[in-house]
């Protein structure tokens, strides 16, 4: 998902934002959310933990589901070539 917003919107909400990248880089922040990042060197690691966590998640997912043939092909295919046997 691609996320535009400009700094005066940004900085406009009393809510702290912290905007990422798809690789979990700060992509720009608001004056809220300061206080989030008091030592940013330990806070980009956080971040950068958090979105490791996610993506060993998901690859455990996506290793867990049946090869890719029986997930793209139609169930009435599928189907077919049982009847065949």
């Amino acid at each position: 998902m691609l996320c535009a917003m400009d700094s005066d919107s940004l900085e406009k909400l009393s809510d702290g934002v912290i905007l990422l990248d798809c690789h979990g880089q700060i992509l720009d922040f608001n004056r809220a959310a300061k206080p989030w990042l008091a030592s940013t060197a330990l806070a980009a690691k956080a971040i950068g933990d958090m979105v490791e966590q996610v993506s060993k998640k998901q690859e455990r997912l996506a290793n867990s589901l049946p090869p890719k043939v029986y997930r793209t092909q139609p169930a009435e295919t599928t189907a077919a070539h049982s009847d065949r046997s």
